[in-house]
């Protein structure tokens, strides 16, 4: 069913429940678009506000658009109240907060690591670029990261909404720029209970978990794939589907679905590089991993 792209959610709103009116979808689901089509039969024009999502390739305005609320808000109706958008734009225009405060105490140390590092080597060695400032520009999934050393701040430059992915990027950022890319990858994928020989890392409070992977993706091959694509995932030829993402320049993961049958429920198997103890400390993988498994659920609602 989905949520529409202004917001509304379809899964409550009672016509929708009985049958009397579809799906609005959001502005990049097949949902949206057929509801478009829909429309322009009936009445000879779609709604303004799915019609201008849909034409900009965003998911939900409130969240994804710079102009919200605009004047396809302003000039209708509904679905919001004059109060409501004012509050927003109000809202809007306060001083962006940055995600300092989000860092771990334990590692503000970092920074003054990061300081003191030769700005070439932190690139070259990590595939980061630098920045007008002084500090480095850093690709993470499909999104761009400014990492500030002077102001000790991490903002995202360029990405749609991450959620939870969002509030822990900043520290997994500074990980990588200090400690994570020690070495080049090798190009084999290993399941993760082989990266460090002898121990399996991943267990206990570094477990890593599937089970919501699983739950989503296991009997929807396509759905995963778009949902892997839209985080810069690429394809890969293992299993029922598959894609590999990088985490960070030199930090891939491949994720490996298998669909539920009669016999055995769907399985999601993950893999790193076999180098991964050079490329990134152990104890924050688990955390890019089990945090890509959350974005991974959150952006395939945008897809159903």
């Amino acid at each position: 069913m989905g949520t529409g792209a202004c917001g509304i959610d379809c899964a409550v709103c009672r016509l929708h429940t009985m049958g009397l009116c579809s799906s609005c979808g959001s502005g990049t689901s097949l949902a949206g678009e057929r509801k478009i089509a829909a429309q322009l039969d009936l009445f000879g024009m779609a709604c303004t506000i799915l019609e201008c999502a849909s034409e900009k390739k965003i998911s939900y305005c409130n969240r994804d658009c710079g102009s919200f609320p605009c004047e396809h808000y302003r000039k209708g109706p509904y679905p919001f109240s004059e109060g409501f958008l004012s509050m927003q734009e109000r809202r809007r225009e306060q001083k962006e907060t940055t995600c300092k405060h989000d860092m771990p105490k334990a590692v503000l140390h970092l920074w003054d690591e990061l300081e003191t590092r030769d700005r070439a080597e932190v690139c070259k060695r990590t595939l980061a670029t630098p920045s007008g400032n002084g500090g480095y520009i850093l690709k993470s999934l499909c999104d761009t990261w400014e990492v500030d050393v002077e102001s000790t701040t991490v903002k995202k430059q360029q990405g749609g909404n991450g959620g939870e992915w969002d509030r822990f990027a900043p520290f997994l950022c500074l990980v990588y720029l200090t400690k994570g890319a020690g070495g080049k990858p090798s190009g084999v994928m290993a399941a993760p209970r082989d990266v460090l020989p002898g121990r399996d890392f991943f267990t206990g409070e570094h477990r890593i978990e599937t089970q919501n992977l699983e739950d989503t993706f296991g009997h929807d091959t396509a759905l995963f794939l778009e949902s892997a694509q839209a985080l810069g995932g690429e394809k890969t030829d293992r299993g029922d589907a598959s894609a590999i993402f990088n985490i960070f320049p030199r930090l891939p993961a491949e994720y490996i679905l298998w669909l539920a049958d009669d016999e055995f429920p769907a399985k999601v198997t993950i893999l790193l590089d076999k180098q991964s103890l050079s490329l990134y400390p152990l104890d924050a993988t688990d955390v890019a991993l089990n945090m890509l498994n959350e974005r991974l659920v959150m952006v395939s609602r945008d897809f159903l």
